[in-house]
Order: structure tokens, then C-alpha cells, then sequence
């Protein structure tokens, strides 16, 4: 961008979605304000060095929801970091929900409508960041295609070169969380409690899988960052045990790591099933 920004808006398929005609976008402000006041994040590049103008805290009603912001500029490149704060977003809105529902009497009414609020601005975020994916994949295709860009002058984005797909996952627990666990270890800060439980969770389940490693699965608590931790623990285990990716699903998806464990720690779980 600081060599040929309008070549480099061309190639890398970038857009600053705007709700009203001829309305300025962040495009325009960079134009107008220079590169070099710009902040470069993992799901957007700020013209305002994300300090948000007065116009957009009222806009929106809050700050950094960039999501929703007509400002903020991406790219094809933006789109893996774009799909995990999605689902950290839903994640966490799924979380708040839960919280909402099981309420029963432990908040007050005041503490009930600020848990809606924060509840419907993650809904509205959520389809903010989804909105932003599906337009950055429709200009992915456009660039693949070489529908939108006039000529690679230097070489293609690295996302090109990557030849990135959209994949269908299957929607089980599993699935979903190992498929998260990549995503997590690029992007530390989109990760939900619910889900780094879930990463401590299976890595002390493959941890009691081996006779070797049985103490380490009840020692210390939570690491600082349980997907790194858990996709280690995985890849040293599946390559010791040459699994496949369904005996790795079996694993985590029984209680097949309790056979390697003492008689007395079988009786405690059965203890603990029949409350």
C-alpha cells in the first residue's frame, strides 16, 4: 500500500462497505489522511488509527465495533482472521445467552437488560463480521477469476498462492473445536472461555490415554494458551500412535482414555455419572 495503493486496492480485492451512495468510506480517508496514519489489524486496516471519530462512536453506540464500521478497510488477506472472530463472536453471544437463560432470579432487572444489550450488540456484530466475510469471498473469486484487478504487477496476494477454500465441516463438538484449534494458535485473542475449556479439556483427555502421561492430565490448570498446548499434546500423540483423523475423533469423543487410568479413578467418574 505505501508502494501503489491503488494497485494494491485492485490486487488485493480490498472494500470499505458503505450503506448510502457516494457516502465517503475508508478507502477515500486513506487517500485523503495518508497510509501511515493507518493501524493495521488482524481483521481490518483503520484509517483513524483505531481511534474511532465521534461520528462513528454515535453510529454505532460504542467503540471498535468495527464489524459495522463503513471505515474500515479490507482484504481477500483479512478473510481466515474475518472467519475466527466470527465464530469467537458467536461463541461468546452463545455463552451470554446461556448466562441470560439460567438467570432464575440471580440478577436484577437493571443487570438483566444490560446482559440483553450486550447481548443483541454481539448479534449485531456477529452479522456485521458474516456480512464482511461473504463480501470479501465474493471478491476473493472476482480476484481468482481475474475479474477484479487489472494486472499483478509484482505477484499474485500469498492468499492466492495459497489456493484457499471454502470447506463444509460437520457441525458436532468435535469437529468443530479441532477445526478451531489452528485458527486459535494464529489468533489468540478470538478465543472463548467455552472454547479453551474445550482445548484443556481433550488435551488432558489425550494426556490419560498414555500410561506415560497420566499424571500430567490431573496437574496444574489451565495453560496460557490451551490451543497451542492442546495441538501439541495431539501431534506428538497421533504420530507416536500413527492415528488417523476418525481415531483421533473416536478419542476425544468417548471416554476410551479412561481405560489406561487406576481402578480408583474409573469408580470416581461412576460415581460422579450416577449423580
Amino acid at each position: 500500500m505505501r508502494t501503489d495503493f491503488d494497485e494494491t486496492i485492485s490486487r488485493y480485492g480490498c472494500i470499505s462497505v458503505t450503506l448510502g451512495e457516494g457516502e465517503v468510506n475508508g478507502i477515500d480517508v486513506i487517500r485523503k489522511r495518508g497510509i501511515g496514519e493507518a493501524a493495521f489489524n488482524k481483521t481490518e486496516i483503520c484509517p483513524y488509527s483505531n481511534d474511532c471519530p465521534k461520528e462513528v462512536l454515535l453510529q454505532l453506540k460504542g467503540t471498535r465495533r468495527c464489524s459495522l464500521c463503513s471505515y474500515a478497510v479490507r482484504s481477500i488477506d483479512h478473510l481466515p482472521a474475518l472467519v475466527a472472530r466470527a465464530k469467537y463472536t458467536l461463541e461468546m453471544l452463545l455463552e451470554l445467552s446461556e448466562t441470560i437463560d439460567k438467570a432464575e432470579g440471580g440478577y436484577t432487572e437493571q443487570e438483566l437488560d444490560m446482559l440483553e444489550l450486550e447481548r443483541q450488540t454481539l448479534g449485531e456484530d456477529l452479522v456485521g463480521w458474516q456480512f464482511c466475510i461473504e463480501t470479501l469471498e465474493m471478491q476473493r473469486i472476482r480476484v481468482v477469476a481475474g475479474d477484479d484487478t487489472r494486472t499483478w504487477l509484482v505477484e499474485k496476494p500469498e492468499i492466492i498462492e495459497q489456493d484457499l477454500q471454502r470447506v463444509a465441516v460437520q457441525t458436532d463438538t468435535t469437529n468443530y473445536i479441532l477445526s478451531r484449534i489452528q485458527e486459535s494458535i494464529q489468533y489468540p485473542n478470538f478465543q472463548s472461555p467455552s472454547v479453551k475449556a474445550k482445548f484443556d479439556l481433550y488435551r488432558r483427555k489425550i494426556l490419560a490415554s498414555d500410561p506415560a502421561t497420566i499424571s500430567e492430565a490431573f496437574s496444574g490448570g489451565m495453560p496460557a494458551n490451551p490451543a497451542a498446548e492442546c495441538a501439541g499434546v495431539l501431534r506428538s500423540y497421533v504420530a507416536a500412535h500413527k492415528l488417523s483423523i476418525d481415531d483421533v475423533r473416536l478419542l476425544l469423543d468417548t471416554d476410551q482414555h479412561l481405560i489406561g487410568l487406576p481402578n480408583v479413578v474409573r469408580s470416581i467418574r461412576m460415581l460422579d455419572d450416577e449423580r
